[in-house]
């Protein structure tokens, strides 16, 4: 076999090459599920969390709510983005810097930044609120989200602006994703890419 190799940086990937309800390539569902469907309001595909609420759990591996992961656990400095459009109320979150994702009812190892659809957002490490805040958003448009990763330097941003940054070195590397509640929602446009030299 092939000696092991760093998933290269920059990624990209617009969902508009796979088939309908296909899963994407490359990405791990750890809840919910999240497949390729028409765009709407313009041509192209994108993915779809279809999973309207949480089903019946096994009593010893509980789910955290829908999200699904890339990437290389090696990843250290990047920046990774992707757009969102909430099918009504509910949030959507693109997720950095994944470590370790617990069998259980809580987020996975790492940072997220959580957006709900009044706009209130939180950059969340693990289960703990570091930043919070609330900005223009609204369900019925697309948005892009995004997080920076430089050293412990992290960037919060929603739609290119900025609505966070802070430092913290709990989690130095790790994968990339994005989730949402339990309810439908589209993603599009994912893109990672290197933010310095260091991206691992």
């Amino acid at each position: 076999p092939p000696e092991t190799s760093v998933f290269p940086l920059p990624y990209v990937d617009r969902f508009d090459t796979q088939s309908m309800h296909a899963l994407p390539r490359y990405f791990i569902d750890q809840a919910g599920v999240f497949e390729m469907v028409n765009r709407p309001g313009s041509r192209g595909r994108c993915l779809r969390q279809v999973v309207p609420k949480l089903g019946i759990e096994w009593r010893h591996h509980k789910n955290f709510d829908p999200f699904t992961i890339m990437g290389d656990e090696r990843w250290r400095d990047y920046t990774v983005e992707v757009e969102t459009l909430l099918d009504g109320m509910g949030y959507a979150s693109v997720i950095g810097r994944t470590q370790s994702i617990k069998q259980s009812d809580v987020p996975p190892l790492g940072y997220w930044l959580k957006v709900s659809h009044d706009g209130t957002w939180a950059l969340v490490r693990h289960q703990d609120e570091i930043a919070r805040g609330k900005t223009r958003f609204t369900a019925d448009r697309w948005h892009r989200l995004g997080l920076q990763f430089k050293g412990n330097q992290i960037t919060a941003l929603v739609d290119g602006n900025v609505v966070a940054k802070v430092s913290d070195s709990t989690y130095q590397k790790g994968l990339a994703g994005f989730g949402c509640g339990w309810q439908l929602s589209f993603f599009d446009n994912f893109m990672i890419r290197p933010t310095s030299k260091r991206t691992r």
